[in-house]
């Protein structure tokens, strides 16, 4: 599986990644701890759009959130009917986020073996 991260708000990029991705093939993450950054909400509409042109109300189902408990986000993929929503800890803070649902889940579709990872992994 690949993994395409967009991290610009830059249109260029943006449209660059909707010619490029097959949305039939793409599962797309959505992940913010508040659940309300506006950037990747703004990234969210715009191909949450693409796909429910495409899907209708069968959109929701190439999307997954990750986010902590109660956010605005969660609430949304409830309404859209996400495949998936990972409630992070909220007591994890950013630098520490690799090892939580905001790491490891890109990294298990990447198919890191977690267990090792996490076994090896050791706070400081």
């Amino acid at each position: 599986m690949d993994l395409a991260v967009l991290d610009s708000t830059d249109p260029g990029a943006v449209l660059s990644y909707a010619n490029n991705l097959d949305p039939n093939k793409t599962l797309y993450i959505v992940s913010t701890k508040s659940g309300g950054t506006i950037e990747t909400l703004s990234f969210f509409k715009y191909f949450f759009t693409l796909c429910k042109n495409k899907f209708d109300d069968n959109a929701g189902k190439h999307f997954v959130a990750i986010t902590d408990p109660g956010s605005k986000l969660e609430q949304m993929a409830a309404e859209l009917k996400f495949r998936k929503t990972f409630l992070n800890n909220p007591n994890i803070g950013g630098r520490y986020s690799v090892l939580s649902y905001f790491g490891s889940v890109p990294a298990a579709l990447l198919g890191v073996d977690l267990v090792r990872l996490l076994n090896n992994s050791k706070t400081v």
